[in-house]
């Protein structure tokens, strides 16, 4: 099955239920909040967030991955999102 975080007119992700993304395996979920960010910088124009703004995405989501500080930095050591001074990060 083929997760889209397109979002729709209510605001919903098609092929995804938000309140069952939880459920999903960490790698789905990570891959989920990885194309939810790339939809926030194409919209803001702006690949950079700080790391509350990346703690609220994820609770926005419902993302179950722990603890987030180490969930962003997981993604820093992959080079998915590369940590910038002040607890800013750069979506690559």
């Amino acid at each position: 099955m083929q997760y889209s975080f397109s979002q729709s007119n209510t605001g919903r992700q098609k092929g995804v239920d938000p309140s069952n993304i939880g459920l999903l395996s960490i790698p789905k979920q990570t891959k989920l909040f990885v194309e939810r960010l790339r939809s926030e910088a194409e919209s803001n124009g702006e690949k950079r967030f700080d790391m509350q703004e990346l703690i609220r995405i994820g609770k926005e989501m419902n993302l179950q991955v722990g603890d987030y500080k180490n969930f962003l930095e997981k993604l820093n050591a992959q080079s998915i999102l590369i940590m910038k001074p002040n607890k800013v990060y750069e979506l690559i």
